[in-house]
């Protein structure tokens, strides 16, 4: 079975308020308070998990910020969480961010390219000030 969380970290903060429709959510929002998380293999499971997720995020208003880490899995399975990604894109009127964490690799990229272009987060890797 995937791990799949929903929770941010206990970094010993409230959640921030929802990004106002039309407005990029905050850098804690999409580091620490995504609503929907996918960690694990990509399969079956993972697109029932997701549509469920989906559904809770249409019914709230809120814009899709989630997070993404995995090591790929089957091919149909991301094809399908990306159509209903670009489905929610065009039919919701709301905006969709994602965020991979640690790894994204091969049936992750396809789900990672339904979303619009990235913009930059600050990195914190090797070699850079504050890691």
């Amino acid at each position: 079975m995937n791990n799949r969380e929903n929770a941010p970290p206990n970094d010993g903060g409230a959640p921030g308020p929802p990004a106002p429709a039309g407005q990029a959510p905050s850098l804690r929002q999409l580091l620490f308070e995504p609503n929907i998380s996918v960690n694990g293999l990509i399969d079956d499971g993972t697109v029932v998990f997701f549509l469920g997720r989906l559904e809770a995020v249409r019914q709230s208003g809120d814009d899709l910020i989630m997070e993404l880490n995995t090591n790929g899995g089957d091919a149909d399975a991301a094809r399908r969480i990306a159509l209903e990604i670009r489905l929610f894109r065009q039919h919701s009127g709301r905006n969709a961010y994602c965020v991979g964490k640690t790894k994204v690799y091969s049936a992750g990229v396809t789900i990672f390219a339904a979303f619009p272009k990235p913009f930059p987060l600050p990195h914190h890797g090797r070699g850079s000030p504050g890691a």
